[in-house]
């Protein structure tokens, strides 16, 4: 008889703690699932605030090139459509950080270029006359600012180009 209990009490310690189990269970799932969520929004976040980051270079960059266009023309040359029609044909300068402004190598752009039929040179990782045409002739056929900068659009357009 006592066996007999015992063997009761046993089956429904094991039975109970099954069932707490199984509780917990979608408890820790539907938790896992709001981390991954909450992650994926830290994403988007980031990528707004490397956005803004870049948008932030190209009006820092565009200031500094009127400065400059102020300082070396003379005294009243310059009127408004000048800074626009110059915008139109200026030839961007050398320096990754102007030519590139998103985090990306130099070589992973060429690579995309060549992939996209507008690079046939080598890929070095350097930004020279070849690259900056290829920048430039991708940027004219995919209706983008034809500037000769890796900006966000030019690069989204790029990437696609990769394997």
């Amino acid at each position: 008889m006592l066996r007999k209990k015992l063997l009761v009490v046993g089956l429904v310690v094991v039975v109970s703690g099954c069932a707490t189990t199984k509780q917990r269970q979608p408890l820790m799932t539907q938790l896992q699932m709001r981390v991954g969520e909450l992650e994926r929004q830290l994403d988007v976040k980031d990528e707004e605030i490397n956005g803004l980051k870049y948008d932030i270079k190209d009006m820092v960059y565009e200031i500094d090139r009127i400065k400059a266009q102020v300082k070396n023309a003379p005294s009243g040359s310059l009127k408004s459509t000048s800074v626009t029609a110059s915008r139109r044909t200026r030839k961007p300068i050398a320096k990754k950080g102007d030519i590139i402004r998103v985090n990306v190598k130099i070589k992973t752009v060429q690579q995309a270029l060549q992939n996209a039929g507008y690079y046939e040179g080598n890929i070095d990782g350097k930004i020279g006359a070849q690259t900056k045409d290829a920048i430039v002739k991708f940027q004219e056929d995919n209706g983008l600012k034809s500037d000769g900068i890796i900006g966000r659009n030019t690069w989204a357009g790029l990437k696609t180009f990769l394997e």
